[in-house]
């Protein structure tokens, strides 16, 4: 399939997805909820999300810094982290997030791009790491929360992921199959995430790092709830909120747009919340990483000035 008709299926399954709940919860009902949704609490909501941005980008910071490559500021992560949202949220184009950080990484610090991919596929595999042990942490602290049904499935889901992802670590020390040069795909960044993770201060610092990421950002979410006036409780999305973005992830839409939505609505539904108010709450979610994509275009605009001024 090329790239071009991706990306039109994307932006087909985003819009027949969004279309649908739209049309189920009343566009005239979500308007009234989002012009009523209370601006300081979506606003504190903003700043959360934020802030579990500015995590994201340190972690990756580390990471770098922990494989031994060139010694490069703080501020190139950060400019390089934003210009990726700016791609995944609102740029029409088949180039992703990580590639953009790839391929930015491999510019700055002179290395080739498959090793600047190692390092950015650790980050993107901490993050998903952590998803999993936020949700088998939080799942079995609010047992009942969800229908038993779900309950177990979100725990198999959860621990087999952390137990993959504590398996890959170890993969690059089977001796025998490293003679095989087809398996360096997996012992290569098997490898990286052992060094990432080796001991028990970079272990600590990385799972801090992964699950402050995620409670900053689901906290944020049940700030913008606050917003729209639903009253449950902070917990309830550090359940909710990981299969959300564990199904956003699935490349299917754009984004995640649509998806989300859909797995919001059917999720906050066990609460009793209607459908247009967790429509809203998803669509001021996903709006948070659009505003964070306006500071990635300002960021990729000045690089483009950097490069002509250069030139």
């Amino acid at each position: 399939m090329g790239q071009k008709l991706k990306f039109a299926v994307r932006l087909l399954v985003s819009i027949f997805l969004l279309g649908i709940l739209i049309y189920i919860a009343g566009p005239a009902q979500i308007y009234k909820e989002l012009i009523n949704s209370r601006l300081d609490y979506n606003f504190a909501g903003f700043i959360l999300i934020l802030t579990g941005t500015f995590v994201a980008v340190y972690r990756w910071y580390i990471i770098m810094n922990e494989l031994d490559f060139p010694k490069t500021p703080f501020l190139f992560y950060f400019k390089s982290y934003f210009r990726g949202i700016f791609f995944n949220q609102l740029l029409p184009s088949s180039i992703g997030g990580d590639a953009v950080k790839v391929i930015d990484t491999a510019k700055q610090l002179g290395c080739k791009k498959r090793e600047a991919f190692v390092g950015v596929l650790i980050d993107r595999g901490l993050g998903i790491a952590g998803i999993f042990l936020l949700n088998l942490i939080f799942n079995n602290m609010a047992q009942g929360f969800l229908p038993k049904s779900s309950y177990y499935i979100l725990n198999i889901i959860s621990f087999s992921g952390t137990a993959g992802f504590i398996v890959f670590m170890f993969l690059h020390k089977i001796e025998y199959l490293n003679r095989f040069k087809f398996y360096q795909v997996i012992s290569i960044p098997s490898k990286a995430l052992w060094t990432v993770m080796a001991g028990f201060k970079k272990t600590f610092l990385q799972v801090i790092l992964s699950l402050s990421i995620h409670i900053f950002t689901f906290a944020g979410v049940y700030m913008i709830a606050r917003a729209f006036g639903v009253d449950l409780p902070l917990y309830a999305f550090m359940v909710i909120m990981p299969p959300v973005i564990l199904l956003t992830i699935i490349p299917i839409s754009l984004a995640g747009w649509g998806v989300r939505e859909v797995s919001m609505v059917s999720l906050l539904s066990y609460s009793g919340i209607a459908q247009e108010t967790a429509l809203s709450i998803s669509i001021i979610f996903g709006f948070t990483y659009v505003i964070q994509g306006l500071l990635g275009l300002y960021f990729f605009i000045n690089s483009k000035k950097e490069i002509n001024n250069e030139s």
